[in-house]
């Protein structure tokens, strides 16, 4: 476990390597960690505590744990830098203010069904940001998603979700070259993997 407040306010604290057998991230854990640009959370954890990642301004990539059910209240709010974020499939609960004024968040991929969301979860993300879901999502038909604008994109693959998280077309051809450096959407998808 990483307790309460543990790494609170460290503002030189740039990366962090999780373990592989963690399981509870507590509540403020990395809150106002500035210099923090990305974080890998292992699937081996099953909770983090409010506002664990709050106020990690720097914070551009994420990659949350296939083992959370649920993202508390302001979890990874004013996180400035957030432009995109994969919930998973096991996550229920999407808790008031959970993506509080991450102003640059503007693509929100759900890998399963929409989850139950508490207002004001997404307030203050970037205008014209898209929510992505897949068709046998389950969940509320018109739930709290207020920027966002729902997309149905069908079948889940990898492919669209890193098409969507890159702000591509889901509809584009996978071997055209979008860059006109002679490699098709296939090929950098490969060469992200």
């Amino acid at each position: 476990s990483i307790g309460d407040s543990a790494f609170r306010g460290c503002a030189g604290l740039t990366s962090v390597t999780l373990p592989e057998s963690l399981t509870t991230i507590g509540s403020y854990a990395f809150r106002e960690c500035t210099g923090l640009t990305a974080i890998y959370i292992p699937d081996s954890v099953s909770s983090i505590g409010l506002q664990a990642f709050n106020r990690c301004e720097n914070l551009q990539q994420v990659r949350l744990s296939e083992s959370l059910t649920s993202i508390q209240r302001n979890t990874f709010g004013y996180c400035y830098s957030l432009e995109s974020i994969t919930i998973p499939s096991g996550i229920g609960t999407l808790a008031v203010d959970a993506f509080l004024n991450c102003s640059r968040l503007s693509t929100v991929f759900f890998r399963g069904g929409l989850p139950n969301i508490g207002g004001g979860a997404f307030s203050g993300i970037a205008s014209g940001a898209v929510a992505y879901h897949i068709t046998e999502a389950t969940g509320r038909d018109d739930p709290d998603l207020a920027p966002l604008r729902l997309v149905d994109v069908g079948q889940y693959s990898p492919f669209k979700e890193w098409l969507a998280g890159h702000g591509l077309n889901l509809d584009l051809d996978s071997t055209v070259d979008v860059n006109g450096d002679g490699r098709s959407l296939l090929q950098e998808y490969a060469l992200d993997l």
